[in-house]
């Protein structure tokens, strides 16, 4: 990793208010530091020292700055596509990684690995091209797999992408077997703190086991995302939960159940102001309600 540390120096040398030449006072001449500032010349630890001493910082501020200014700047990038793809932008977040995918700062594994995850999203999206997306997506899995034997967080959220992707293409055996799998995976300690992460695959696997009609596994995943929005006393999906139990109930013609479960999924949206989902869940409770109101009706 490169470190801007002249860059570094300059940005403190001019927020203390000091010159080129009383810094270099006493430990090298002026001309070098210009140098340095300009990146012309790398300073030695000695000398770099000197100058964190006589500017009041630990040696370290020079490396630290430097890193954490990449950091961020990769992190703000990364969550502007993640961001557009969530809103379905996905031309918005073509752009964004055309403009970054040849940057330095994303050379590294982790981040030629998101390249690849995304790119595979948004042709899945916009190309319509099921079969490049899929093999994008894989060719990010294996960028990590010769480097690490273990599954990291974003491999998990790869997974979920292509997990989603076989079941919008109607592959529900395969689907359920990545999302059994990741299931399994995420009951180990170490993906304890990545609670959003874990609540939409127990979504997303039990949509897919809904849509393979294995209603009381789907709603034993349900009961169990149920538990852990509340336990994490989080909103996110804990809607859709509820709202996904009272459809498997809806299917399984238990139209009071299914009332209850709606109708819990319709206070979540109001709270969480989800207006879409509010709406569409309201609907659906005239629905059943008109059919446990009609006389004939099989409760």
């Amino acid at each position: 990793m490169s470190y801007n540390i002249g860059e570094s120096i300059s940005e403190l040398r001019a927020y203390l208010n000091i010159t080129q030449k009383e810094l270099a006072e006493g430990i090298c001449t002026q001309t070098l530091i210009s140098k340095i500032e300009k990146e012309h010349t790398t300073p030695s630890a000695v000398l770099l020292y000197e100058l964190a001493e006589k500017m009041g910082v630990d040696i370290n501020y020079f490396f630290e700055q430097s890193f954490n200014c990449k950091f961020d700047y990769i992190k703000e990038v990364q969550q502007q596509v993640r961001e557009a793809i969530k809103l379905k932008n996905y031309s918005t977040a073509k752009e964004l990684l055309n403009i970054e995918k040849n940057n330095p700062l994303f050379m590294g594994i982790e981040n030629k690995q998101f390249i690849l995850w995304n790119e595979g999203i948004i042709v899945y999206y916009l190309e319509k091209n099921t079969k490049k997306a899929l093999s994008i997506l894989n060719q990010s899995l294996e960028l990590r797999k010769s480097a690490k034997k273990t599954y990291g967080i974003q491999d998990i959220e790869i997974l979920n992408s292509i997990g989603i992707i076989h079941g919008e293409e109607n592959l529900l055996s395969e689907a359920i077997s990545i999302f059994d799998n990741l299931y399994n995976i995420l009951k180990q300690s170490k993906f304890d703190q990545y609670d959003d992460i874990k609540i939409k695959i127990l979504y997303n696997y039990a949509k897919e086991l809904t849509r393979s009609e294995e209603y009381e596994k789907a709603k034993e995943i349900c009961l169990e995302g149920v538990r852990h929005c509340m336990n994490k006393q989080t909103f996110y999906l804990l809607g859709n939960f509820y709202y996904q139990i009272g459809y498997i109930e809806f299917l399984n013609k238990s139209y009071k159940k299914a009332l209850f479960n709606f109708t819990k999924a319709s206070e979540v949206f109001n709270v969480s102001q989800n207006s879409l989902y509010l709406n569409f869940t309201n609907k659906k409770i005239e629905e059943i309600k008109k059919i446990i109101n009609a006389p004939t009706s099989d409760l």
